[in-house]
């Protein structure tokens, strides 16, 4: 739910700094590849790579398929790693899709070597960046700035579609 449990809630603070985008992708060898929208019911279609149960992008998969009505057993899982990087390289290949956070896969989008594959009735595909802090350490100047840097970057960003800021779909 984001909330820090009740012991670490007294030395830790948590601020939300940003939204992280989902992407279901694949590389340039995989039949989506260039399409414009994907009906729940092809999801079932394609081999996907996954990172292991209990990461973000898994939990938040999840939840995107509990929206388009697809049960996660439905999918042909041919792979997990415990790495978003192993899931990226494999993809990359072409022959499965994968759901990755937006920022790790950007510049491949940008490329041309990853397709966004946006899902008909999705809307449900954001996860919050939360900077924690112990309440106790000093803040030094270096440390105040690059909180100050991290705000602004993903304020800046948030404000954006990130499938448009990527050019996806085109």
């Amino acid at each position: 739910d984001g909330s820090l449990p009740l012991l670490e809630a007294d030395l830790l603070s948590a601020e939300e700094v940003g939204q992280e985008q989902l992407l279901v992708v694949v590389g340039r060898g995989h039949p989506w590849f260039g399409m414009p929208l994907l009906q729940p019911q092809q999801l079932r279609d394609s081999p996907w790579v996954m990172r292991e149960r209990g990461s973000g992008a898994q939990s938040l998969l999840d939840g995107v398929l509990s929206e388009v009505g697809v049960p996660a057993e439905a999918l042909n899982v041919t792979l997990v790693l415990n790495s978003s990087e192993m899931v990226k390289a494999i993809v990359l290949e072409g022959g499965a899709a994968a759901a990755l956070p937006e920022t790790m896969v950007r510049q491949e989008v940008e490329l041309g070597l990853l397709w966004p594959m946006p899902i008909e009735g999705c809307t449900r595909h954001r996860q919050p960046i939360w900077m924690v802090k112990h309440r106790q350490r000093y803040g030094s100047r270096l440390l105040l700035a690059f909180e100050e840097l991290v705000r602004t970057t993903n304020t800046a960003a948030d404000g954006l579609d990130p499938g448009e800021e990527i050019g996806a779909g085109g």
